[in-house]
């Protein structure tokens, strides 16, 4: 049991990947202080873990009911963080953010923030739903307990990776995160662009 948890733990903090995550949630928030930014990553974190649960229960009943695969998933989400990644390429996220100084960001963004991008699909993406689905069986009373405690143990994890993260981010520079949001502006657009040819190979549209 005990093996078995840990395997389950590994396996959805490496599809959560927030070491991956980290440099992208900070170009995001550039322009919060590192309490807002701590802020952010909690929330997003736990709404990433509902949504995850959520997809857990009833994940393959909704795919299933509305007749969406997996693969789907994976071109929308890659959808997502490619219009994202031309934001920041373009600095197009800075200087709508720069409108306002960090004490005078509107709680409305902070929540934005949280939900979308860093929760979905950051956190809570095609790959960590998937594995969710695949993996947890949340069904068996006997399973039940363990899944849950994996997912939460997981996201815990991340969570805790974002907070210091951005406890870090107060010893950055304006100069060197304006140069870090270009930079994974374009390494976020490589990712979102092989993120949709994986989808459309395995639609079998293209062959990778």
């Amino acid at each position: 049991m005990a093996a078995e948890f840990i395997s389950l733990t590994l396996i959805y903090f490496a599809v959560i990947d927030p070491i991956g995550t980290i440099p992208i949630f900070l170009s995001l928030t550039e322009n919060l202080n590192h309490k807002q930014k701590q802020w952010v990553a909690l929330r997003g974190s736990i709404i990433a873990f509902c949504v995850l649960m959520f997809f857990g229960v009833f994940g393959h009943f909704i795919l299933k009911h509305l007749k969406i695969s997996a693969d789907t998933f994976n071109i929308a989400g890659g959808a997502i963080l490619f219009i994202i990644a031309l934001e920041m390429v373009n600095g197009r996220r800075q200087a709508r953010k720069s409108k306002f100084a960090a004490e005078n960001v509107p709680k409305e963004e902070l929540i934005r923030l949280s939900s979308s991008p860093l929760a979905v699909p950051l956190l809570a993406g095609p790959a960590a739903i998937t594995s969710v689905m695949i993996f947890s069986d949340f069904y068996n009373v006997d399973t039940l307990f363990l899944n849950i405690c994996s997912i939460f143990l997981a996201v815990l994890l991340s969570a805790s990776l974002l907070y210091t993260a951005a406890w870090g981010s107060k010893f950055i520079n304006l100069t060197i995160s304006t140069v870090m949001s270009r930079v994974v502006g374009i390494l976020l657009a490589a990712i979102a662009i092989q993120t949709i040819l994986n989808g459309l190979s395995n639609f079998g549209i293209l062959n990778l």
